[in-house]
């Protein structure tokens, strides 16, 4: 094979950063095609590569001329969806189940729009790689892997240029780890490039291999590369006949696909390897912690979705249910958009925040209203016609049984306590936990089926629970059967001894840590600083109360009030009947510049590697070291006592920050504020000053029993949550369970409708590093057929099916999809009726004829995202797309289709949050409309004096953006809510007379009774007035002089040259594979 320099041509695009969505979607991203489009008709064989189906998508909203021009190019191969990915995302916050999405989503929607894929992971710009990614995208069919980032940070430098990089599971992808910079110019010659030539040269000599890629383009703003660089790429392209060396302008993945082609089994068995996570130092770190609160709800959206995804397809399959894959779907891809590599890791400035943050709230409500949904679906199998009291459901979304702690509120007028029991009337141990009026907190001791909905009977009682509980507690101790934990004079748990183990777990208290702070002048919020973090902390917190705020029969837990300077700490301290680990919820009130807040575990487990989870397998590293020192992990670390005996374990929600500083002890960084303000509109000083929430779980086992730690982990993660249901006569007896005869250990990451089928997808993990043969796998209706998949859901080979079970091999921490085909029930007729309403309004506009509504503000909707139907759990909707499509209320008499009891409605108000009041018969029913245009959820941002809120009406649909008269308002939502109304048999309902509510939608049904849930299942906050003031002085005391501001650039291009050059000397000297 003749020799070949593939230089790829790409406009690097953060969708946000320094700038927001708006300025991308005004300007940077209509500049990517606009100023291409010349150079395909200049330069017949000019290539440009461009990611993201997330953009793409933008670009099909806001500028169809161009995205029709753009699908040409495509047609003819001069333009390439390069990357399978909906967004370029970072790689280490996201589960690699979210990552699995990602490229579902960003592949699927290049095959539907342009009849293509990729096959590459293509992230030019991204903060550090981990183990499982190479696994994820050989699992997702992909075949390559291309970045220029590694000189930037990574822990070990440059492996090689190309070769394989061996994932957790064994699996490879080819990566090209050494393209330069995306913003290259090639001026004279690419084979005379020194970069170039070099790299090429290297390769040849060193390992037979006749090719090298190298980047050449803009960043990070979009638009197209030079048309000097493209004039001298097609000029040596023309050239290539009477040369030595081949110049090709490729796709991203053309080198990869080549590779596979072209070369020799000979040439490819000769190619350099790494096997290991390409993580990085300091670039990227401070990032895992910086805006605290996205990671929280990244978390919670991923593991609602997941659950909403797996009680809905519960429902389809044994209830006859439509499953609502478009709104799961939308979830999703909302939340995919934010797992952007500027956007999770909280470098961008304030205002994508805010935007960011009310987009996760929003996939958070329409999961949950999914996931009510279809619990109350499967609920009526369920008898509850014996019950003696109000038939409460719990939900387990988690493949394992389950004997946990429920927690839920009810109110009951006229109640004075409560009892709770099963379906056998068998009493389980329960605690009324406060009393509010008529409002109750109740805790339970519950056990359920794997993936199960179970029906619990809560009874009124003037006596509490007589069962004995196994749980003890005082204000300085918590025991059950399994752990006695003790708590110190400054509130820090000083001790914890596992009776099972008979071994005491701490050699000191766990303890807040502050460390004094200054950290990176250059980038503030990405990086994190070895020196500052390898010494003693400055600060602890100090006690200021302690009370028992339960001391129940199913859990029992300590609240504990701690200070810091300004700051405030609450911590919930619980420990549950049953409980093998101590659970800890934190809430902080933040306001400490310049400072670092670590949580430490000085264990009595001892050895110089932990263990950590990477969501998809495990990686061991050792103690902190100046190139590897703050460190990624999903949902646990660990360290194994070099005794052999057991192993001490941290269980963490939503922090992902680690460090190891010593054998004995863990840190787990909670808040990460540095000095400098990076840029005013990022206000990095002030980074996640205000609330801020997580938990972790405290633990042991032993060490053959990592599956306990992965289960314990999941079921922390994704507690059990309970729904109110209704007394009627149901076919189960006691609960309805979707899938059984699954080992434990082998973890189901995955199940949900198939994406372009009705047939299934289930996705398992072996979570223990062990091969295992005859795993079996069976769900509540028979299996007739199956198919190995791909994660793209491309099917493999058929698979075996025995006795109407799924039955596989898996390897070491292997990753195995399968395609399922089972009975299921015939669907149920909806039930749902529409109800005519009397439209008198229209607030539509096309993009070629735009107006102005007075109502809306001078704005319109736009009529392109105007749907036909809407479906919002369980219930559809038919809009009027005709001249009148919104009816402002004047206390218009609505007609209600008989054999209904409730209505629903799709609302909005045009005037802020408006009460309005429905009258039923003699009944008035007072709702609060939720304003069509303001943010439905928002976090503390101390830095703008503003504080958060989350609503918590159903937004059934949203609109992307809204018309003026000459324009699109770019990236503005627009809100419609849904609503019920109790009719009580009355054939009428009056709306509101307020012409600033306006109703898009209503349908009627007979309901049972509403199904409503009883558990939060995702972070709430009432408004509230904020307290913290800061003066322009005190700010600017933050900011850094422009001598340390040349010193951060100074040592940041340091770090930067002696990475290449030590690249460089790979190349000359050879390295050896890591293998």
């Amino acid at each position: 094979m003749k020799p070949r320099i593939y230089t790829i041509a790409t406009a690097h695009l953060d969708t946000s950063w320094n700038w927001t969505l708006e300025k991308t979607l005004e300007e940077y991203l209509p500049k990517t095609a606009y100023e291409n489009f010349p150079l395909f008709e200049k330069y017949p064989k000019y290539k440009f590569s461009f990611e993201g189906g997330y953009r793409y998508e933008l670009l099909e909203e806001y500028y169809p001329l161009y995205f029709k021009r753009i699908k040409e190019y495509i047609e003819k191969g001069r333009w390439f969806p390069a990357g399978s990915a909906w967004e370029n995302g970072d790689v280490n916050i996201p589960s690699p189940e979210a990552l699995f999405r990602n490229f579902l989503y960003g592949n699927g929607y290049f095959k539907e729009k342009f009849g293509v894929t990729s096959k590459d992971v293509f992230l030019p710009d991204c903060f550090g790689f981990g183990w499982a990614l190479p696994s994820v995208a050989r699992h997702a069919n992909l075949i390559g892997f291309t970045t220029q980032k590694l000189t930037w940070s990574s822990f070990c430098s440059v492996p090689f240029d190309i070769g394989k990089w061996y994932g957790v599971d064994g699996s490879f992808v080819y990566a090209s780890f050494d393209t330069r910079g995306y913003q290259k110019v090639f001026k004279k010659s690419v084979r005379k490039n020194y970069m170039a030539a070099t790299k090429l040269w290297s390769n040849i000599r060193k390992y037979n291999l006749p090719l090298t890629a190298i980047f050449h383009g803009v960043g990070d703003r979009g638009g197209a590369p030079r048309e000097e660089s493209v004039k001298t790429v097609v000029r040596e392209i023309n050239e290539n006949k009477n040369k030595n060396t081949d110049v090709v302008s490729a796709f991203s993945d053309e080198v990869f696909r080549d590779i596979d082609i072209l070369l020799s089994d000979e040439q490819k068995n000769s190619l350099p390897l790494y096997d290991g996570e390409l993580v990085s130092t300091n670039h990227g770190a401070g990032g895992y912690t910086s805006r605290t609160m996205s990671k929280r709800l990244n978390r919670q959206n991923e593991m609602l979705i997941e659950s909403a995804e797996r009680l809905s397809l519960a429902a389809m399959l044994l209830c006859g249910r439509k499953y609502n894959e478009k709104m799961l779907d939308i979830c999703w891809k909302r939340v995919i958009a934010h797992q952007f590599h500027d956007d999770i890791t909280g470098t961008s400035i304030i205002d994508c925040y805010k935007r960011n943050w009310n987009d996760y709230f929003l996939s958070l409500a329409q999961a949950a209203e999914e996931l009510r949904d279809a619990v109350g679906t499967l609920a009526e199998l369920v008898d509850t016609s014996s019950f003696k009291g109000m038939p409460v459901a719990v939900c387990n979304s988690l493949q394992f049984n389950r004997t946990q702690c429920v927690y839920l509120e009810i109110t009951m007028p006229g109640a004075r306590g409560f009892r709770v029991f099963d379906h056998n009337s068998k009493e389980l141990m329960s605690t009324v936990t406060e009393k509010d009026g008529d409002t109750f907190s109740i805790s339970f001791q519950a056990s359920v089926k794997p993936l199960s909905v179970t029906l619990f009977d809560i009874r009124k009682a003037s006596e509490p629970c007589k069962l004995q509980s196994p749980l003890k507690v005082s204000k300085n101790h918590l025991e059950n059967d399994n752990i006695k934990v003790l708590i110190d004079q400054n509130g820090d748990i000083s001790s914890i001894y596992d009776k099972n183990l008979n071994k005491e777990l701490l050699i000191k208290p766990v303890s807040f840590a502050l460390f004094d702070y200054e950290g990176c002048y250059g980038y503030a919020a990405w990086e994190m600083v070895y020196e500052q973090i390898s010494v003693s902390a400055q600060r602890r917190t100090h006690l200021k109360n302690i009370e028992i705020v339960e001391n129940g029969k199913a859990a029992a837990t300590l609240k504990i009030t701690k200070s810091c300077a300004d700051s405030l700490f609450t911590q919930f301290v619980t420990l549950t009947a049953s409980g093998k680990s101590v659970n800890v919820f934190n809430e902080v009130d933040w306001r400490c510049l310049r400072t670092l807040l670590k949580l430490e575990f000085a264990f009595t487990a001892a050895n110089k590697n932990a263990l950590y989870d990477l969501g998809l397998g495990i990686i061991e590293r050792p103690n902190n070291t100046k190139r590897r020192f703050e460190v990624p992990a999903q949902m646990w670390a660990a360290i194994q006592d070099k005794s052999g005996e057991y192993t001490a374990y941290v269980l963490s929600d939503s922090r992902i920050g680690w460090d190891k500083p010593n054998d004995n002890t863990l840190r787990l960084t909670c808040i990460h504020t540095p000095r400098h303000w990076y840029r005013k509109e990022s206000a990095q000083h002030l980074l996640d000053f205000g609330i801020n929430r997580f938990s972790f779980s405290l633990g042991a086992c032993r060490p053959d029993e990592i599956g306990e730690i992965q289960k314990n982990a999941l079921c922390f993660c994704s507690p059990l949550s309970a729904f109110s249901s209704s007394l009627h006569i149901g076919e189960r007896e006691g609960f309805v369970s979707l899938i059984s005869d699954l080992d434990e250990e082998v973890l189901l990451r995955a199940l949900k409708k198939a994406h372009s089928s009705d047939e299934i997808t289930v996705r398992f993990n072996e979570g223990c590093s062990r091969e295992r043969e005859g795993i079996s796998f069976a769900l509540e209706t028979p299996i007739f057929s199956a198919y190995e998949a791909y994660a793209s859901e491309e099917k493999i080979s058929p698979a075996k099916v025995i006795d109407g079970k799924l039955v596989f091999s898996i390897g070491k921490f292997g990753v195995k999809t399968f395609i399922l085909k089972t009975e299921q029930t015939q669907k149920k007729g909806e039930g749902v009726k529409s109800i005519k309403l009397p439209y008198n309004a229209d607030i539509l506009s096309e993009n070629e004829k735009r107006k102005e509504v007075a109502e809306l503000g001078g704005k319109t909707l736009p009529r392109e995202l105007f749907p036909d139907k809407v479906i919002s759990g369980g219930i559809k909707f038919y809009l009027s797309k005709g001249e009148k499509n919104a009816l402002f209320c004047g206390g218009e008499e609505i007609e209600i289709p008989k054999g209904s009891n409730t209505v629903y409605i799709l609302a909005s108000s045009v005037k802020g949050d408006r009460q309005a009041v429905f009258k039923v018969g003699k009944e008035e029913a007072e709702i609060t409309i939720s304003d069509m245009f303001e943010n439905y959820g928002a976090w503390d941002i101390y830095a703008r004096f503003e504080t958060g809120y989350v609503k918590r009406d159903v937004p059934a649909h949203i609109f992307t953006h809204t018309h003026c008269r000459d324009d699109d308002i770019r990236g503005e939502n627009a809100y419609i809510f849904k609503y019920r109304i109790d009719t009580k048999g009355f054939d009428r309902i009056s709306l509101p007379d307020d012409g600033n509510i306006v109703v898009f939608a209503a349908s009627a049904v007979e309901e049972i009774a509403p199904v409503k849930p009883l558990t939060p299942l995702y972070d709430s906050l009432e408004k509230r007035k904020g307290d913290f003031t800061r003066s322009p002085d005190e700010d600017a005391a933050e900011s850094i002089t422009r001598s340390q501001c040349r010193k951060a650039r100074f040592d940041f291009i340091k770090g930067y040259a002696s990475r290449q050059l030590e690249r460089e000397k790979n190349k000359l000297f050879g390295r050896k594979n890591k293998k």
